[in-house]
């Protein structure tokens, strides 16, 4: 008998995560990672957070999950304490929606328009421990600011970059652009390349984005497009006196602006 355990929350890629994740990618080969995490997928436009309808990612994982043959479900969902506040179990996909439908009501705020500016935050420890999740929050930035708009980014990362095949990509590459030209080829696939590359689309949109960050080095966030901040309170009031429509996210990748 195939039981899935798991967390429901926001996921940039799947929608949310928990249910089929378990299967897709959860225990899945390297070459099937290839695939789900390939430049083409990761530039979908509708691989984004708290989105199943017509998003590949969640699609192709309830097809793998099916002939998996996976037979329930046990998931949670937590509140801000990090405490759970619901159980989700049964079928796989049914049992899951269920979660999903909780989350979003939960997790998402919702915009009228665009914004100039998004000041923002890692999730706190443990999630921040280094700047590999970091996608998260700078996606969930990008996603409700106007094009060439500015992201203000607080984060510990008292473990640095990441792994080195992250840290490689991101201390070899010069701009955007360079990234998308040697990674867009599935020949070129490396381990990690899809954070990476979250990280280039937001810095390809956004005007400018600041990041502060004790355990990251200036060069580190220059070398990646970013701008190193060392008073963060100092960089908040100039901000905030040059930009008019801004959206303070304390919490982070853990809750999520829509545009109406």
């Amino acid at each position: 008998m195939k039981i899935l355990t798991g967390l429901i929350e926001p996921h940039m890629y799947a929608g949310f995560s928990g249910g089929r994740k378990a299967i897709l990618p959860g225990i899945s080969s390297f070459e099937t990672m290839k695939f789900m995490h390939s430049y083409k997928m990761i530039d979908h436009p509708k691989l984004t957070n708290c989105l199943l309808e017509g998003n590949p990612f969640h699609e192709y994982g309830i097809r793998v999950t099916e002939l998996a043959g996976a037979d329930f479900i046990l998931n949670v969902v937590i509140n801000k304490e990090r405490k759970v506040a619901g159980v989700f179990a049964g079928h796989y996909n049914h049992a899951h929606v269920a979660g999903c439908e909780r989350v979003y009501e939960n997790s998402t705020v919702t915009l009228d328009r665009p914004v100039d500016l998004v000041i923002t935050s890692g999730g706190g420890y443990p999630l921040d421990a280094t700047f590999y999740q970091m996608s998260k929050p700078l996606i969930g930035a990008k996603d409700i600011l106007r094009k060439g708009g500015s992201i203000l980014l607080a984060c510990e990362c008292r473990e640095g970059l990441g792994n080195p095949e992250f840290c490689g990509i991101l201390r070899s590459v010069c701009s955007p652009q360079e990234f998308f030209e040697g990674y867009c080829d599935p020949e070129n696939f490396v381990i990690d390349q899809w954070c990476a590359q979250n990280v280039y689309q937001v810095m390809e949109y956004a005007g400018k984005v600041y990041v502060y960050s004790p355990g990251l080095s200036q060069q580190d966030l220059e070398k990646m497009g970013a701008i190193n901040v060392e008073n963060i309170q100092e960089t908040v009031n100039e901000l905030l006196s040059s930009h008019e429509n801004v959206v303070v996210i304390p919490d982070g990748p853990y809750v999520v602006g829509m545009i109406k």
